[in-house]
């Protein structure tokens, strides 16, 4: 089968590689964080997973969104059941309204972290709900995320190794000509 050559400068064969690389870890990095602390709060949040404990009400503030909405979110000192270090100041989601001061419930801990999007170390009183943006989130936009993240981050990475391929093809090349024959 006879190679077909590629005429493109190496510089735009090193510059397509680049993009492909960048866009197929941030793909990758993004559907981690998404999927992976996603599933783990709502799971927590159901009773199913996370490290179990209790959790003591310290405070309830007014947190303002980036959109400019306001609403109450409960604090709290988590404690865990098998003697692990206590967190303070965890976003704890309670019953709706009964972010009392200086309760004590059972809950579930999920702890923050991600690359792109960090969910914050939270607690989660059972029958709480997880909070519009969970819920909402994997629903409505998780599984169409997946479907479309997938593809993209598998033609990235093709479009990433056909670029590294034909630029190590043409430095060869190069490299190759620039020698002198031996006799």
């Amino acid at each position: 089968m006879a190679r077909r050559k590629v005429d493109l400068p190496v510089g735009a064969l090193a510059i397509g590689a680049v993009i492909g690389i960048v866009l197929t870890l941030g793909c990758g990095v993004l559907a981690h964080d998404l999927t992976r602390f996603t599933v783990a709060h709502l799971a927590a949040a159901y009773d199913q997973a996370g490290e179990e404990g209790t959790v003591t009400m310290t405070d309830l503030r007014e947190i303002t969104s980036t959109r400019g909405s306001t609403r109450l979110q409960c604090f709290g000192t988590f404690t865990p059941e098998d003697g692990g270090p206590v967190r303070t100041d965890v976003t704890t989601h309670v019953l709706d309204e009964e972010c009392d001061i200086g309760r004590t419930e059972q809950a579930r801990f999920v702890d923050g972290g991600g690359i792109a999007v960090d969910h914050g170390a939270t607690a989660y009183v059972p029958g709480a709900t997880p909070g519009r943006q969970y819920s909402q989130l994997y629903f409505v936009l998780l599984v169409p995320f997946g479907i479309v993240v997938v593809p993209l981050t598998l033609g990235s990475a093709a479009l990433a190794f056909g670029f590294t391929r034909e630029l190590l093809r043409a430095l060869a090349t190069r490299l190759s000509e620039g020698r002198p024959q031996r006799p």
